[in-house]
């Protein structure tokens, strides 16, 4: 492992130099492969049909926290579980990645996948409301991560056979959670957002996502090159704009959601590709919005008055400035076009 992942570090030197053979090149090397598979340890070339990943970040959960690391508080071996080679193999058919777009921990970016020039690969990559565990799965309340979880049964319904009911138990389950808490239960991607600066992740600083606007990293020396990503195929979950559009709540229930990820982008329908697109009006960047699957239009249609406004009076949002100070009114919305809430979902929602 240790091999591999040092293969393009230069003058590494293993510490098991004769295993499993003398004499080994480095792993970047194609006689290291051609050994192991005339040893039997390895299969080149393996397809591999999908791959599904929840927010995945270089870190792997280890923070990297260079002030604690000169201080000898935190060792420089953490360095060694990280990772910075994002590009995708051609041998992948299927790659599905989704992103949490209120993370905020610096030290946590987020690995963006890219397609190599020609890769026959499929790519999504869709941005989420909240933070990683909240898209990731792991907090009590699951609302988020369901829906989460409901988009990439969708991606993989091609491949894999999957128990319906199960989404749905899920889903029961945290109306439960709502009900033992004494909570009110809330809609389809209003699920409570945590702050994740805290602890000694508050310690690392914050920053906000952004969408679209990532560079690459050199894989040898872990640093930014600042070359842009290209062909991340990234999208924008049709949750983003619920909430945005119909006042749900923000980080930690504070004040109205309006993503520090999204400062300066605006929604809007696009007639000439029947879908919504998000709009950075500094750099251009335009990312679309994806379809809904079928297992996630199901969960959807639990929240009739949710689902009538995704798909039929979305309307165009205003530009996501500065959160107000006062959490909006349901039926105010942030499009032109939004219709009155019904007072069962207001409910719901508040």
């Amino acid at each position: 492992m240790k091999d591999y992942q040092h293969r393009y570090e230069k003058g590494y030197k293993s510490p098991q130099p004769d295993c499993p053979f003398p004499n080994k090149p480095s792993a970047a090397d194609p006689g290291y492969v051609e050994q192991l598979y005339r040893m039997g340890m390895t299969i080149p070339n393996v397809r591999i049909r999908a791959i599904g990943v929840w927010d995945t970040v270089g870190a792997l959960g280890i923070p990297k926290i260079g002030w604690l690391q000169k201080l000898g508080v935190q060792p420089k071996k953490t360095d060694e579980m990280m990772f910075y080679d994002t590009s995708l193999s051609p041998m992948v058919d299927f790659a599905f990645q989704a992103l949490a777009l209120d993370e905020r921990r610096a030290t946590f970016p987020p690995t963006v996948w890219e397609l190599p020039k020609g890769s026959p690969t499929v790519l999504r990559q869709t941005w989420m409301p909240g933070e990683h565990s909240n898209v990731g799965g792991g907090w009590e309340d699951q609302n988020l991560s369901n829906v989460s979880l409901a988009w990439m049964i969708s991606n993989f319904t091609p491949f894999i056979d999957f128990d319906d009911s199960y989404i749905f138990t899920e889903f029961e389950q945290n109306f439960l959670y709502y009900r033992q808490k004494k909570l009110k239960p809330r809609a389809w991607g209003f699920g409570k957002i945590y702050d994740s600066m805290e602890g000694i992740y508050a310690l690392g600083g914050s920053e906000a996502r952004t969408p679209g606007d990532y560079t690459r990293c050199d894989p040898c020396t872990a640093e930014r090159t600042g070359k842009f990503l290209k062909n991340t195929r990234e999208t924008v979950h049709v949750s983003v704009r619920v909430r945005v559009a119909l006042g749900g709540y923000g980080i930690d229930d504070e004040g109205s959601y309006h993503p520090k990820a999204l400062r300066g982008w605006k929604f809007y329908y696009d007639d000439g590709i029947g879908r919504y697109k998000w709009v950075n009006k500094v750099t251009g960047v335009e990312l679309y919005e994806m379809d809904l699957g079928p297992v996630e239009r199901k969960l959807l249609e639990m929240y009739p008055d949710v689902y009538s406004y995704v798909f039929d009076d979305g309307g165009e949002g205003n530009w996501v400035e500065e959160p107000r100070i006062k959490r909006r009114s349901l039926g105010d919305g942030v499009g032109d076009g939004v219709h009155q809430i019904t007072g069962a979902i207001k409910g719901l929602l508040k």
